[in-house]
């Protein structure tokens, strides 16, 4: 037992000088730190000169001019993402022959909605005789009127199904 008790001054010893060498390369590091670089130097022998308050005073201007600008530009951002919601952003469109014997897909079911899936169903169907051309409401994603296939298609293609 004695012989561990002679080591532990030792081992100490060894313990105190580690933290001894750590302490001078935080005290170098810090000091390194804390010089200043060429560059600080030069501003701040700038900004200690009759024009440092002026250069200031202009760079807190335009700082304050940048941020009322950007509320302008997200104000500006908000009322176009608004108009957005009511633009066209989903289309489906089905051709097909509206009567046998013509052909070609002359006839066609075109649906345009918004973000909202509100919009129109546009139907043309194209005979030897006539052409006609109806148009229905979409709210939600659903016809007011009862649709055909094709315009069901157009629709599905619309909505992303």
């Amino acid at each position: 037992m004695p012989e561990v008790l002679m080591w532990v001054p030792l081992g100490l010893s060894v313990v105190a000088l580690v933290v001894a060498g750590l302490a001078c390369w935080q005290a170098r590091q810090a000091r390194e730190l804390a010089t200043p670089t060429p560059e600080m130097q030069r501003l701040e022998a700038h900004l200690a000169g009759p024009e440092g308050g002026q250069l200031l005073a202009q760079l807190l201007s335009q700082a304050q001019a940048q941020e009322g600008r950007l509320r302008e530009l997200e104000a500006a951002r908000e009322q176009i993402r608004n108009q957005l919601r009511g633009a066209v952003q989903r289309v489906g469109l089905k051709r097909f022959n509206a009567e046998e014997g013509v052909g070609g897909n002359l006839s066609f079911a075109l649906a345009l909605l918004d973000a909202r899936n509100h919009g129109m169903m546009i139907t043309s169907m194209y005979s030897l005789q006539s052409c006609r051309v109806f148009l229905r409401g979409i709210v939600n994603g659903k016809a007011e009127m009862p649709l055909t296939e094709e315009e069901q298609e157009a629709l599905g293609m619309a909505l992303g199904g």
